[in-house]
């Protein structure tokens, strides 16, 4: 277990060592974590989850219905990263979708 933990640890950021291949990883995940852009995570995470929240109650606790919690964080989870990394919101948008080879009507996700 500790050959392992210090493996992953020698792949970290954060205890690797700094030589030029730290430095390049480093500048790239900079420019991804930048104060401005975290904060727009963040509020996408609270946004999320207070829905989610909301959905739950109406859904589950309100009517004193069992949840599936594995399935319900794994949308939430699914949903948060698709917004943030690209933007894209399941709850709101319409996929296209193919059927015998041809795209068909959109399809909804959420």
């Amino acid at each position: 277990m500790r050959d392992m933990s210090q493996e992953a640890l020698k792949h970290s950021l954060s205890f690797a060592k700094t030589d030029e291949d730290w430095a390049a990883r480093r500048k790239v995940f900079g420019t991804a974590f930048t104060k401005d852009k975290l904060q727009k995570m963040v509020e996408v995470i609270k946004e999320s989850t207070i829905a989610a929240v909301k959905k739950w109650d109406s859904e589950f606790i309100s009517k004193e219905a069992p949840m599936e919690v594995v399935q319900e964080m794994f949308e939430l989870l699914v949903k948060i990263t698709l917004k943030i990394s690209f933007g894209f919101d399941i709850d709101e948008e319409m996929m296209p979708f193919m059927e015998d080879g041809e795209i068909k009507t959109k399809l909804r996700f959420g």
